[in-house]
């Protein structure tokens, strides 16, 4: 058989470009990864949460950088400190979503449980926010007239809170208020919660 109908043969090395993955020396696993996670998390860089019910898996991993100083123009964000980035993935209904949050942040060597502390805080914000105008429909209120406005604000923080606060009946915000529209029993219940 001619020398260019033979078959080739295959290398035994890989490609130079090929990344071969070893074991890691100090933990004896065959992935690498694993044990970067627990050097930046010794370094305070990494932090995992893990939160399972309702038939619903979360795992949100944080990374944290406070070296600033290779980023082009970082001296014109004053008081940049850091970046984060929250790798949330989530699996339910036999689906996995992952996403990436990304943030900035100015406080002095912030570690990554303080910087999940303070996403997760944010949220929470952010869904009491959301509560006020999905449930009281805050945003489509057009109460301008003097301390209107104010007043009617003061009223959806205090009726959330005594909503929330009620527990005799387990269910939604917008469900309690139903309850509370036709029932005057529930109705004295929940004020009786302040």
């Amino acid at each position: 058989m001619p020398a260019h109908f033979r078959p080739h043969q295959r290398a035994a090395q890989p490609p130079a470009h090929f990344e071969r993955r070893q074991e890691c020396l100090c933990c004896q696993t065959r992935d690498t990864r694993i044990c970067d996670r627990r050097f930046l998390a010794g370094n305070g860089q990494y932090h995992r949460e893990i939160d399972k019910g309702h038939g619903r898996f979360e795992k949100r991993e944080y990374f944290v950088c406070n070296d600033v100083s290779w980023i082009p123009y970082a001296n014109l964000w004053r008081s940049l400190s850091g970046f984060g980035v929250c790798v949330s993935t989530v699996e339910q209904d036999g689906k996995t979503t992952i996403s990436f949050n990304y943030s900035i942040y100015s406080v002095r060597n912030m570690t990554a449980r303080e910087f999940a502390k303070c996403k997760r805080g944010h949220w929470s914000v952010e869904s009491f926010h959301w509560v006020l105008d999905m449930v009281f429909r805050e945003d489509e209120s057009r109460a301008r007239t003097d301390n209107s406005a104010e007043n009617l604000n003061v009223f959806r923080h205090f009726a959330f809170t005594l909503l929330k606060a009620e527990s005799s009946f387990k269910s939604s915000i917008p469900n309690k208020q139903f309850k509370c529209l036709f029932d005057n029993d529930y109705l004295w219940k929940v004020f009786s919660c302040s």
